[in-house]
């Protein structure tokens, strides 16, 4: 019973959060979110191991993008049920994965707007949304 109830935050939640966190952390980008990860190692140790182990594109795009699915997805495992209407899937899904982009348009959020990021964050959003509310719908339909 725990291993199903934690397996779909586990997978669509936590592994993205957890894999956009490490992309970036082995960019040689200065992040102050990842400031922690000195526990481990000096800040020159750090530094030297994250300096070009990782393409522009991928530091990018892909941390974003797994950020909005794991945001999509947590909230259609918790608002989302098996009879929600396809309209109301992708719509939850564009909107969480747009929102921090939208947000820095608006300045809510530091950083630059990206037409790329948008998107990016729009279509993994609409996946983590559509993966969220077909994993809620077929276990509940095992239950």
């Amino acid at each position: 019973m725990f291993l199903k109830r934690w397996l779909a935050p586990t997978v669509l939640v936590l592994l993205p959060l957890l894999t956009g966190t490490v992309i970036y952390w082995f960019s040689d980008r200065n992040f102050l979110f990842l400031n922690w990860f000195s526990v481990f190692c000096s800040d020159i140790q750090c530094r030297e191991a994250r300096v070009s182990l990782a393409p522009a594109m991928l530091v990018d795009y892909v941390p974003d993008g797994c950020w909005a699915f794991a945001l999509a997805s947590f909230l259609a495992l918790l608002w989302l049920n098996p009879q929600s209407r396809i309209s109301r899937v992708v719509l939850l899904g564009a909107l969480a994965g747009m929102s921090y982009e939208v947000g820095q348009g608006l300045g809510f959020f530091p950083g630059t707007v990206s037409f790329i990021d948008l998107v990016v964050g729009m279509l993994a959003g609409i996946a983590g949304a559509m993966l969220g509310w077909k994993w809620k719908g077929f276990s509940e339909m095992k239950s």
